[in-house]
C-alpha cells in the first residue's frame, strides 16, 4: 500500500491512474499535471495505461537508466509521448471514448499555449515542444509545425504501434535515444564542458546550433567576495513542467534533507503542517524545518559534503568577522540591552516568581506532598520577567550573499540583547529551494547561548509570505505578547509560481508586485491574530516602497552596523507601547 504523503491534486491524479490501471494499490513513477499544478485526466489515463498493458517493473529499470543525465526531462516528455501512442492504439478497442479524452487533450494542449507566460515559453524545450505539437496538432484540426526530416523521422520514432511488447517497446526507445541523442547509457559519467559566449557569437551559434534552456534549483554556496555585485539574486529558476514525476519530488526531499539536516517533524506531523499552511498562493509549496542536524538514515552524498564544507567555511568567516569587530558588536550589544530594559520597566509589570514563602500557589500545591518541593508559593519582585516571546527571521535568500557575516553579527547582536534582557528569542534563518520553504532554527527558545546564529549562510529564494506565516506557527503561544522580527531586503521571490485563483484564472510569478502583496497581506493576517510585527531592513533604496506596502510604519532602516542599536531599540519601544 501507499507509504508517501500526498497533496490533494496528488491524490486526484493517483485515482486516475488507478481507475485506468484496474490496479489499485499501484506505485506508479509518474503522474501527470498541467502547468497549473492541476491533474492531467488524460495523462493520468496513459500512465494508469501503461501499467495495465506494460511491465511496469522493466519500465521503472529503464526510466532509471538514464536518470543521471542532464537531458532526463526532455528524454521523460518524449518518452511518455512514444508511450501515449503505443498504449491508446492498445486500449483503444476495448474502450472507444478514449478516442474523445485524445482530441480534449490535444485540443487543450494548444488552448493552453495561448495562456503561457514568458518564463513558461522559457522552460520549453523546442525540440520536445516541436514534436508535441506534430503529435497533436492532427487531432486538433490544425496545421502541425514545418519539421526537417530528422524531426519526421523522430516523429515516426515516436509512433510506437500497439503490436509491441513490453520488450519491444524499451528497445525501440533505446534505439530512439541512441539515433537521435546519441544517447548509450554513458552520459551521466561523462565529464561536460561548458563555454560562455555573450553578444554577437551567442546570437550567431543559437541561430547555428540546437538550443536548449534549462532552469534548475541547486542550492551553492558562494563566499562573499567571489560576488561583485551588492544584489546577487539566485541563478535559477525551477518552473512547472507538464509532468512532474513523483519520484522526482522524492529526491527534491532527500535533498533538502542531505543538504539541510533531518526535519524536526516527523512524515506524518510534517504533512499536517503543509496541509494547514501551504495554502492560497502557496497550494503547491512544502516546507522543511531543520536545526541543521545531519539524518542518521540518508548519508551524505558527495554534494551534500561538499555544501557541508562550504558551509562550515561560511560559519568560520562569520565568526572571524565578528572577532574583528568585537569591540564595535560588544558596545552595540550592551547599548541595546539597555534600551530594551528601559522599554521593559515602562510597558511591563513585574511578575511573580516562585518562592518557598510568598502567597500560596494553588496550582502548584500538590507538588509539596507528591515531589517534597517546597516552591509552591509566589514572591513578588522587582525583576521584570517579561511575558513577551520575539521570533527574529533572517532572510537567508542568495540576495544576501554579499552580507552574510554582516546578517549572522546582526542577528547575534540582537538575540544576545534580548536574552540578558530575559525576553524569550527564537532564531530562524529562512530561505527556499525546489518548492521547499526551509527555516532553519539557528537559535530555541532555551537554547542557554546565541552563538550558533553565526551558522547563518545564504542560498536559494526567499518566499517571505510562507516564512512569516511559518515562524509564526512555531512562536511560543504561552506568551501574551508575541513579537516576530524579520531582517530583511523586502525583496520576496521564489521559483515556486502562485497558482491561480478565482479571481485570476492563471499562474503568477512570486516576485515583484503579487509577492509584496502576499507577504503584506501575511503581515495583516498576523497582526489581527494578535502578533507585533516589525522589520529591520538592510537593503536597497529602491526595495523602501515595497518595505513600506508590507509593513507599514513598524519598521526601521539601518545602513551601518553602529545604527542597529538605536534603530532596533526605538522599533521595541514602539511595539511595546501598543501592547495591551
Amino acid at each position: 500500500m501507499l507509504r508517501r504523503q500526498y497533496s490533494p491534486e496528488q491524490r486526484r491524479a493517483l485515482n486516475l491512474i488507478w481507475a485506468a490501471a484496474g490496479q489499485y494499490d499501484l506505485d506508479p513513477p509518474f503522474m501527470a499535471f498541467d502547468p497549473d499544478g492541476q491533474p492531467d485526466f488524460y495523462f493520468n489515463c496513459v500512465v494508469g495505461l501503461a501499467a495495465k498493458w506494460l511491465d511496469m517493473a522493466r519500465l521503472e529499470a529503464f526510466f532509471a537508466g538514464y536518470a543521471g543525465s542532464p537531458r532526463r526531462e526532455m528524454f521523460d516528455e518524449l518518452v511518455w509521448l512514444g508511450l501515449e501512442n503505443c498504449v491508446y492504439e492498445k486500449e483503444l478497442p476495448v474502450r472507444p471514448v478514449l478516442a474523445a479524452l485524445r482530441q480534449q487533450y490535444a485540443e487543450a494542449f494548444f488552448a493552453r499555449q495561448q495562456k503561457m507566460s514568458r518564463q513558461q515559453w522559457m522552460a520549453k524545450n523546442n525540440r520536445v515542444y516541436e514534436q508535441q505539437q506534430a503529435r497533436w496538432a492532427p487531432l486538433a484540426h490544425r496545421r502541425g509545425p514545418l519539421l526537417t526530416p530528422r524531426g519526421r523521422e523522430l516523429a515516426r520514432a515516436l509512433a510506437l504501434p500497439g503490436t509491441l511488447d513490453t520488450e519491444g517497446v524499451i528497445r525501440q526507445l533505446q534505439e530512439m535515444l541512441r539515433e537521435f541523442f546519441l544517447f548509450s547509457g554513458e552520459e551521466n559519467s561523462r565529464t561536460s564542458r561548458a563555454f560562455h559566449v555573450t553578444g554577437l557569437w551567442a546570437a550567431l551559434l543559437t541561430k547555428l546550433l540546437p538550443t536548449e534552456v534549462r532552469h534548475t534549483d541547486q542550492l551553492v554556496l558562494r563566499r562573499s567576495s567571489q560576488l561583485g555585485g551588492a544584489g546577487a539574486a539566485p541563478g535559477g529558476k525551477a518552473l512547472l513542467a507538464d509532468h512532474l514525476s513523483v519520484r522526482r519530488a522524492e529526491a527534491d526531499r532527500a535533498y533538502m534533507e542531505t543538504c539541510f539536516g533531518r526535519s524536526i517533524y516527523n512524515d506524518h506531523d510534517l504533512a499536517a503542517l503543509e496541509q494547514s499552511l501551504c495554502t492560497g498562493s502557496h497550494r503547491n509549496c512544502h516546507l522543511w524545518i531543520t536545526r541543521g542536524e545531519p539524518s542518521p538514515d540518508r548519508p551524505p552524498d558527495q554534494e551534500a559534503r561538499q555544501l557541508a564544507r562550504d558551509a562550515a567555511r561560511q560559519r568560520q568567516r562569520n565568526l572571524d568577522f565578528y572577532a574583528r569587530h568585537s569591540q564595535l558588536y560588544a558596545s552595540g550589544i550592551r547599548r541595546l540591552s539597555e534600551q530594551i530594559q528601559d522599554a521593559l520597566h515602562s510597558y511591563c509589570q513585574p511578575q511573580p516568581v516562585r518562592a518557598r514563602t510568598g502567597r500560596l500557589d494553588s496550582r502548584r500545591v500538590w507538588r509539596a506532598p507528591c515531589l517534597h518541593d517546597p516552591a509552591v508559593f509566589l514572591r513578588q519582585t522587582d525583576d521584570i520577567q517579561p511575558d513577551l516571546s520575539v521570533d527574529l527571521l533572517l532572510d537567508a535568500s542568495a540576495s544576501r550573499l554579499d552580507s552574510q557575516e554582516l546578517i549572522a553579527a546582526q542577528g547575534f547582536v540582537i538575540g544576545e540583547s534580548l536574552r540578558r534582557c530575559g525576553v524569550k528569542v527564537q532564531i530562524s534563518a529562512f530561505r527556499s529551494l525546489r518548492g521547499y520553504t526551509v527555516l532553519q532554527l539557528l537559535k530555541g527558545y532555551k537554547d542557554p547561548g546565541c552563538r550558533s546564529i553565526f551558522g547563518y549562510f545564504a542560498a536559494g529564494w526567499n518566499r517571505d509570505g510562507l516564512a512569516l506565516r511559518t515562524a509564526a506557527r512555531l512562536a511560543d503561544s504561552g506568551c501574551q505578547h508575541r513579537l516576530l522580527l524579520i531582517l530583511t531586503d523586502a525583496s520576496p521571490n521564489d521559483s515556486q509560481k502562485i497558482p491561480p485563483s478565482g479571481g485570476i484564472p492563471i499562474s503568477r510569478d512570486y516576485g515583484d508586485e503579487a509577492a509584496v502583496a502576499d507577504t503584506a497581506a501575511e503581515v495583516k493576517a498576523l497582526r489581527k491574530e494578535g502578533f507585533r510585527v516589525g522589520a529591520v531592513f538592510f537593503g536597497l533604496t529602491r526595495n523602501v516602497p515595497c518595505l513600506k506596502t508590507i509593513y507599514g510604519r513598524e519598521f526601521v532602516r539601518i545602513q551601518k552596523i553602529d545604527q542597529l542599536a538605536g534603530a532596533v531599540g526605538s522599533l521595541l519601544q514602539r511595539q511595546l507601547r501598543e501592547m495591551d
